[in-house]
């Protein structure tokens, strides 16, 4: 079972081969039932939540039962203390990227009602939390963390759910998906952590507080500067790597074109209210008729950080 862990964290690819066996995911489940807190059911729902970070292997995990017999029915076992705080975030990781996977369809009712729940504030607050020891090294409750085990879900959250709903510190969450983008060599699985921190600042970006905050930290200047220069040029920075291979190239590009998109729409706002200031294209702004109080806090809102 341990084997089975560490090959699905390690690989999107041995994930995927785990999923077609349905002796390996008939194992899981019975251990992830039983009724004791062992140490072995604690390492097949692992298991199970790293294979449910390959989207491939996903849909053998639903038609297998796992979103209704086995996890979302444990997300709600009454237990407490440290141990349990990290088996309901390994369930709460591997419910939400088997629940709320697929962008055409709507989360289960179930998952809906959990991110409103105690347990599940908990468990999603756990979710930023363990961003940030993954990025400084650091380990929780004895365990140590990638960064890709938690940006998984969390961009499945941000995708599927209002910021409001979620009930995240999006300071810190936009602070750690800066740092990892910015230190993306350091990690395994850079390519999917580039393209997936991304992706959550765009979701997070539906939220206007989300923007300012993306606006007066580094994160807007970082996005700029990876898209500014050619691939090529930019190998060696510390975002992408030094010596980079053919496909590397074309995952670079991708994640280029993605930077540049979103600095793009984080200076949509700023730029529309300078455009409303202009003597001649703001000559029918209504941005012209306010008082300078007024003006201020949406100059204030639109360009800096409060």
């Amino acid at each position: 079972v341990v084997a089975l862990k560490n090959c699905a964290a390690s690989s999107q690819e041995a994930a995927y081969v785990i999923a077609q066996s349905d002796e390996a995911l008939a194992l899981l489940k019975d251990l992830a039932l039983q009724d004791d807190h062992s140490r072995l059911r604690d390492v097949a729902v692992g298991a199970i939540n790293s294979i449910s970070r390959s989207p491939r292997a996903v849909p053998r995990l639903k038609k297998m039962g796992f979103q209704s017999e086995v996890l979302c029915e444990l997300l709600w076992t009454k237990d407490n203390g440290a141990a349990s705080d990290l088996r309901k975030l390994t369930l709460a990781c591997a419910v939400v990227n088997i629940e709320a996977s697929d962008p055409q369809k709507l989360p289960a009712k179930v998952l809906q009602r959990w991110i409103l729940s105690k347990d599940g504030k908990q468990a999603m607050a756990n979710m930023v939390k363990c961003l940030g020891y993954a990025l400084g090294g650091e380990q929780w409750n004895n365990v140590s963390f990638s960064p890709h085990s938690v940006v998984c879900p969390l961009f499945n959250l941000t995708r599927c759910f209002p910021s409001s709903d979620l009930g995240l510190d999006d300071k810190k969450l936009v602070m750690y998906i800066s740092q990892l983008m910015r230190e993306s060599q350091r990690f395994s699985h850079w390519k999917d952590n580039m393209h997936v921190a991304i992706k959550i600042l765009e979701n997070l970006s539906h939220s206007p507080v989300s923007q300012i905050l993306m606006r007066g930290g580094h994160c807007m200047g970082l996005l700029q500067t990876m898209a500014s220069t050619n691939p090529p040029q930019n190998a060696g920075a510390p975002w992408f790597p030094p010596h980079p291979s053919p496909e590397d190239l074309v995952a670079m590009r991708r994640i280029q074109v993605q930077a540049d998109k979103m600095a793009k729409k984080l200076l949509t706002l700023p730029i529309a209210v300078c455009m409303g200031q202009h003597v001649r294209l703001g000559r029918a702004s209504i941005l012209m008729g306010l008082d300078d109080a007024v003006l201020q806090m949406i100059v204030v809102m639109a360009l800096y950080q409060s």
